[in-house]
């Protein structure tokens, strides 16, 4: 039985067939995008751009310790934003490390980013940052907010755990 349907922002024609669904043709449907849109926020080992590609290594949102305070000698925080046609011009950005009681753990790390069309006309714009650090100190096992401002207004938030690893 084939029918015409909707599923998930993609338009096509489906067949349901006795182990599930198949897909006989299916093209996405032009993208509805209002504002920024943050698609892709990680921890990991290391991150790199090219050209536009994002490239993640191992991502993770526990760090185990010995002891504390503990340090994580390197890591990166990669974030992938998407920004409406509306949005292409510069945005002020921010992230922060706060302890669970709201404490700053470390300056702010301040920026700016300015989206381009890679093409002319293009619906949407994706755009990658990527930030290093090095010799990151957690002065107690807890939870920590890894936090992404835009425009001074909080876009999105990741969890980060410091854990006392088993002896």
């Amino acid at each position: 039985m084939q029918r015409s349907a909707k599923l998930k922002g993609l338009v096509g024609v489906f067949a349901l067939t006795a182990v599930g669904l198949t897909i006989l043709s299916c093209r996405p449907e032009p993208p509805r995008l209002n504002g920024v849109q943050a698609n892709v926020f990680v921890m990991c080992d290391s991150a790199s751009d090219d050209n536009g590609k994002l490239s993640i290594a191992g991502t993770f949102d526990t760090i185990y310790a010995r002891s504390f305070p503990a340090g994580h000698p390197h890591c990166s925080i990669a974030i992938r934003l998407t920004f409406a046609g509306d949005q292409l011009r510069k945005h002020p950005v921010s992230v922060r490390i706060r302890e669970s009681n709201g404490q700053s753990l470390l300056a702010d790390i301040v920026t700016e980013i300015n989206p381009k069309p890679p093409r002319p006309g293009a619906p949407v714009v994706s755009q990658n940052l990527i930030l290093n650090m090095t010799q990151l100190r957690l002065p107690a096992a807890g939870i920590y907010y890894i936090e992404f401002w835009l425009d001074d207004a909080l876009l999105t938030t990741l969890p980060l755990y410091a854990v006392l690893a088993d002896q």
